[in-house]
This record gives structure tokens, sequence and C-alpha cells, in this order.
């Protein structure tokens, strides 16, 4: 595989300069308005006149603990106040999604332009090479899940095409050198039609092999909404306990456990499957896949 990466960073990818730099002014500008909106303009100083404003953890803990009333995530263990990193602004996020809120709806907005500008627009610009290619580095390990990772620009998590105006430009920022073509292509549920191999579940190894929508199938088995159902399938199959379902679909401690339960015992082999693998790596210390 090195040699494939080595290839990819050579040659680099060709950006449209002229999207990205105009979704970044209409993206400062948006974070601009929807902070005001909010109550928390940027302020002005003699060295930055005209400054971005940051939603900080003061700012945070009025609007989501004081205003909209969501939970404390996590405490700081040294001032015991809410803390807002990076995996409990994703926990956040997942909750600001159910709440049917106007404030809810600016900080969403706001939050949406604040990754698509540092993340996507302003690297693709700001971390061009001489010859008008991005490059990124490759990490070959480093992942909990043992995939591959990319940095500096993440050039791996581009977000789906959707109707979020932050999103929206996104892929329009690549651009093929003349006489190629783009082309975007994903596997179809490969995580979970691995997880069924490994598994030997025998029910969802039948609707793959048939070719039926797997979700519809396990929705129906389940009693659930099928994106119900596939958000709940792969937060578990990533690791998803109580906690993270209780704050992924909104509901109380109670019926997280009662929806795991109700999906370990249809698809027990999943859980045989997982208690393998546990007493083998607690015996060995390790556990090998088929590649």
């Amino acid at each position: 595989a090195l040699p494939i990466f080595i290839a990819m960073r050579r040659r680099g990818v060709r950006i449209d300069t002229g999207v990205a730099g105009a979704e970044i002014i209409k993206g400062e500008a948006e974070m601009k308005r929807l902070a005001a909106e909010l109550g928390y303009p940027a302020k002005p100083t003699k060295r930055n006149p005209d400054p971005l404003p940051v939603l900080g953890p003061i700012a945070l803990t009025e609007i989501f603990i004081d205003r909209l009333k969501l939970p404390v995530v996590k405490a700081s263990k040294k001032t015991g106040k809410p803390s807002f990193d990076k995996d409990v602004m994703a926990e956040y996020d997942i909750m600001l999604e159910r709440l049917d809120s106007p404030e809810a709806k600016l900080v969403k907005q706001y939050r949406g332009w604040q990754k698509a500008v540092s993340a996507a627009y302003r690297p693709y610009v700001e971390r061009l090479d001489g010859d008008g290619r991005l490059r990124c580095s490759y990490k070959t390990f480093g992942t909990v899940t043992g995939r591959l990772s990319s940095s500096e620009p993440n050039l791996q998590q581009i977000p789906k095409e959707s109707d979020k105006a932050w999103n929206g430009k996104v892929k329009e920022c690549f651009i093929a050198r003349e006489g190629y073509t783009l082309l975007n292509a994903d596997f179809s549920q490969l995580e979970l039609r691995l997880g069924t191999a490994y598994a030997d579940e025998p029910t969802l190894k039948q609707v793959f092999a048939e070719g039926r929508d797997i979700f519809t199938e396990m929705a129906a088995e389940l009693g659930w909404e099928r994106h119900v159902t596939k958000t709940f399938v792969y937060s578990v199959q990533y690791g998803a306990g109580v906690k993270r379902i209780m704050s992924a679909f909104g509901v109380t401690k109670q019926e997280a456990q009662r929806m795991l339960r109700r999906y370990r015992s249809t698809y027990s082999a999943f859980q045989g499957l997982a208690d393998r693998c546990t007493a083998t790596a607690e015996a060995r210390g390790s556990i090998k896949l088929w590649s």
C-alpha cells in the first residue's frame, strides 16, 4: 500500500481556489451574523478590528446549559465547570439535531460554517503547494478502528452532499487535471457486510445475498424507523453503549437498555462474535483478522 500513498501524495489534487475563497468569505460573514444573533458578537480590537466570533466555554455554558437546558455531558476535573472538548461537542451536536428551537438552529448553523471554513475551505487555500496542488499526510496507524487516516488537511472526511449551505460547495473545490475525470465511489454498507460475515448472522446474510435493502428489513424486524435503525446499527458496531444511545436518540436509560436488548436478541450472532473477540483478546493480548 505504501507505493500507492506515495504516488497519491506526489500527484496531489487540484483545487478551485475561486470556489474555496468565495466560501471562506461567505462562511465568515455567516459566523459573524449568527454569533451576533445569539448575543455573542465579535469584539474588535486595535490589533484586530474585524475579528471572527468565537463561542467559548462561557458562551456555550450559557447557551447549552442555561438557555437550552441540555445536560452537562462532562465537567472539568480542575474547575468543575462544563467541558466542551471535541468528544463532548460531538455529543451536543447530536442533541442539537433533535431540538426544535431557534437558538439550537442558530448554533447548528454557526458550528456548521465554523467546521467547513476551518477544516475545509481555508486549508484548501492556505496549504496549496507551489504547483497549485493540495497534498495531505497519510497515516497508516494510530486510529482506534485501524483505518487509514490523513491530516494537514484531512482529505478523508469530506462532507456528504446535502442541503446544508456550509457543506454544499466542498466537493466543488476538487477539480480534475486536464484529460482526466474525478470519480466518487463508495462501498455499499461495508462495515455491516463485514460484521455479518464475521458473525455468520444467517438472517442478514440471506438479505445481502438476495440484494434486498438491509436497513428496511432490519427496521421491520426491530419495529423501528429505517433511519433510526441505520444510526443504531452503526453506533453499536463502533462500540456505543447505553450512554451514547441515550444521547443519540434522546431516550431514557431504561429505553436505551431496552433497545440494546432488543437488537442483541434479534441478531444474537453479533453479541456472540463480540464475546469471542473479547475472550480471545484477554487470553492472547490480540486478535487476528482474516486479512
